[in-house]
């Protein structure tokens, strides 16, 4: 993938993820739940914000939580750099360019806010409240393990 081209979709990602927190915090701050389908998924605002990492862990350590956000950014980033030169890991590469963006949009919320804006709940089976970026994060690092792990050694290049 071309590095412009990977920089231009991040920025659309982090854009996309700001302006669903914008809205959420706009509209759903203070308000009950908005179920999207009944008892299975709804937009629900976690008052009060994250400011933990995944599952609430770390809860209350914004400071240093956004340091581990922009390291683990810079690392992604770096690894982008290093295998973007070959064509065959574009897959690899899309994912990265995702992580990145999901760990920039939380590292935003974190520096900017002191905590994560998260809207996004699955009723169903009471799955933690999440935000656009920790999509971006889950989908493609599961998109990269199955990569990873169905791929020959030779078709990921370093």
């Amino acid at each position: 993938m071309k590095k412009w081209l990977a920089g231009i979709i991040l920025v659309f990602l982090v854009i996309i993820d700001q302006v669903t927190k914008y809205i959420a915090k706009l509209y759903l701050e203070g308000q009950d739940a908005f179920s999207v389908f009944p008892n299975i998924f709804e937009f629900c605002y976690l008052e009060g914000g994250n400011t933990g990492a995944a599952f609430g862990l770390f809860r209350g350590n914004t400071f240093l939580l956004s340091i581990i956000s922009l390291v683990v950014f810079l690392v992604i980033v770096g690894c982008f750099w290093h295998i973007s030169k070959k064509p065959q890991n574009k897959w690899l590469s899309f994912c990265l360019v995702f992580m990145a963006a999901g760990a920039f949009g939380n590292w935003i919320d974190r520096f900017f806010r002191g905590y994560v804006i998260d809207f996004l709940y699955f009723k169903l089976i009471d799955f933690p409240i999440f935000n656009v970026a920790d999509c971006y994060v889950t989908i493609s690092a599961i998109i990269l393990i199955v990569l990873v792990a169905f791929s020959k050694e030779e078709e990921i290049e370093k």
